[in-house]
Order: C-alpha cells, then sequence, then structure tokens
C-alpha cells in the first residue's frame, strides 16, 4: 500500500505541474490518481486528486464542473477532519462563487476558511483568507471599511512569514480602494511597499507602475505619471 500512496502522489505531482499549461492532460493525471486512491482506501488522496480535477476544470472557466469537484474533495476532507484541506477548499470555493458574482455565498466561504485557518495557526491560510474577504468588500462603498480592515491584516500576517508576494498583492489591493475614495498619498505609500515586494518576489510591476501612474496624475503631476505610465508598458 504504501507503494501505492507513492504513485498516487505522483500523479498528483504531475496533475499540479500541468493544470494551466495543458488542463486536459492534468485531469487524466488526477482522474487516475482517482481510481487508485479509491482502490486502496487513500482518502487524503483522493480527496487532493478531486481537488487538482477541480483546478484544472477552474484553468478552462469551467465553473461547473470545478464546484463539483471541489464540493467532493471539501466533503473527504471534513469526513477525515483534514483541517488545512478544509481551509484550501472553502477559500478555492469562495473564489469560484466570486467569480460567479456570488458575493454573499464568497464571503461566507471566505469567512469559515479563515476560521479554520486561525485555528490551526496555518498563517498562509489565514492571510490568503483576510485578501479574499476584502476583495468582496472592496465591491461595496458601505464595506470599504472592513475592505481596509481586512487588507491591513492579510499584509501584516504575508510580512511575518516573508510571503513578498502576498504582501506586494495586500498594497495593491488598498492602493486601488484608495484611489477610489480620492486619497491618492495613501494610494502612493502602499504603492511603494508593493513595488519593494514584488522586486524581492520578482513579480511583474506594470500593475504597480500603472496605479502609480493614475495617482500622481490624481495630483497633478503629470510628468511623473506618465513616466509610470511609460514604465507600466515597457
Amino acid at each position: 500500500i504504501d507503494n501505492d500512496t507513492t504513485a498516487v502522489n505522483h500523479l498528483l505531482h504531475i496533475a499540479t505541474l500541468l493544470f494551466s499549461s495543458n488542463p486536459d492532460s492534468s485531469m487524466t493525471y488526477s482522474t487516475k490518481a482517482i481510481v487508485l486512491a479509491e482502490k486502496i482506501n487513500f482518502n487524503k488522496g483522493l480527496g487532493y486528486a478531486y481537488k487538482n480535477l477541480g483546478l484544472a476544470h477552474y484553468y478552462k472557466g469551467e465553473y461547473s464542473d470545478v464546484l463539483i469537484y471541489w464540493k467532493k474533495s471539501l466533503a473527504i476532507f471534513e469526513e477525515i477532519d483534514h483541517k488545512p484541506g478544509i481551509s484550501n477548499l472553502l477559500n478555492n470555493l469562495g473564489a469560484v462563487y466570486q467569480t460567479k458574482g456570488d458575493d454573499p455565498k464568497a464571503l461566507d466561504y471566505f469567512i469559515k476558511s479563515l476560521k479554520i485557518g486561525r485555528k490551526i495557526k496555518d498563517s498562509s491560510r489565514t492571510g490568503t483568507a483576510y485578501l479574499n474577504i476584502g476583495t468582496v468588500y472592496s465591491n461595496q462603498k458601505n464595506t470599504y471599511g472592513e475592505a481596509f480592515e481586512a487588507y491591513l491584516k492579510s499584509k501584516e500576517i504575508f510580512k511575518n512569514i516573508e510571503y513578498d508576494e502576498g504582501v506586494g498583492t495586500a498594497c495593491i489591493n488598498m492602493a486601488e480602494l484608495y484611489l477610489k475614495t480620492n486619497q491618492p498619498n495613501l494610494a502612493l505609500l502602499e504603492l511603494s511597499d508593493a513595488i519593494d515586494a514584488f522586486k524581492k518576489s520578482g513579480t511583474n510591476l506594470s500593475i504597480s507602475y500603472n496605479l502609480m501612474g493614475l495617482a500622481h496624475a490624481e495630483l497633478g503631476d503629470l510628468n511623473k505619471a506618465e513616466r509610470y505610465q511609460l514604465n507600466a508598458i515597457l
């Protein structure tokens, strides 16, 4: 059975490598993992196989299928009480509902993911959940305050675990919100932090430069605005 569990994990690893570049092949490997995991009653592997199958469908934009497989994955993780998997799937399901425009349902999943992430002291999951909660609250003017609060918590958590890409993303989201609320000076502070973080993580800076340009334009500094906009394109 040890060899079989290794085989399942190997199939899952291959499926993971192929999500974005070749989702159809990724599905084939995930399906093989499902068959083998069921045969040997390897429930944790089965949960991740359904998760991977859902991810391949996600990359193809087939959200109805995604929901089917991720709900199966979540049910398996809940059955074996695999909390990291539960928190992860709740977060993923929230993202699907958000893409489908169902913000209340998305928020419900993100908050559940957050509670479990905090319970098991998983900083990565907790930071991601706060980030996603912020994106839902950013959609309504009357919840901008809650959005800022969530983004700040996310930024702090990611800073503590030195996850630079997460820090940069939280800063970008806050900067966009500051621009929406006509606070370009505060946006510039967050964008400066975002650029520092993204340089460390090797993330593309075009969005940061574009927003820098918008903030300077709002402040009336058109020379700086133009320079940043050009950097965004280059």
